[in-house]
C-alpha cells in the first residue's frame, strides 16, 4: 500500500486498510476534477428504485459531498485501479474517474 496517494489533485493518507478519508474524500469531489458515475442507489421500495433505474448514471460530485459532510457515517472509499469507488452502507454506490488538469 502507497504511503500516499494523489487523485484529483488532492493528497491524502490511506488508512491502513487502504481507505481513503473522509475530509480527503470531500476535498476530491469539490475539487471539479472529478467525472462521477452512480452506480446504483436503493431504498425499500423496490417498484420506486426500478421506476428510476436505481439511479445509474452521471450524478453531481457537489451534492454528493454535501451528503457526506452532512452525514458522515458509514460512507467508505478505496481507490481501485485509478477509479475511486464510493459507497455508503449497501445503499449508494458511486464510481469517480479523475479528469486531468
Amino acid at each position: 500500500m502507497a504511503t500516499t496517494i494523489t487523485f484529483a489533485g488532492v493528497t491524502t493518507t490511506p488508512t491502513p486498510r487502504g481507505m481513503i478519508r473522509i475530509p480527503a474524500l470531500i476535498k476530491i469531489l469539490r475539487s471539479g476534477r472529478v467525472a462521477l458515475t452512480c452506480r446504483g442507489k436503493y431504498t425499500d421500495d423496490y417498484a420506486y428504485d426500478n421506476d428510476r433505474k436505481f439511479a445509474r448514471g452521471q450524478a453531481d460530485a457537489l451534492e454528493l459531498a454535501a451528503d457526506i459532510a452532512d452525514s458522515r457515517s458509514g460512507w467508505r472509499a478505496e481507490l481501485e485501479g485509478g477509479v475511486l469507488k464510493i459507497a455508503c452502507h449497501s445503499f449508494a454506490y458511486y464510481d469517480a474517474t479523475e479528469i486531468p488538469a
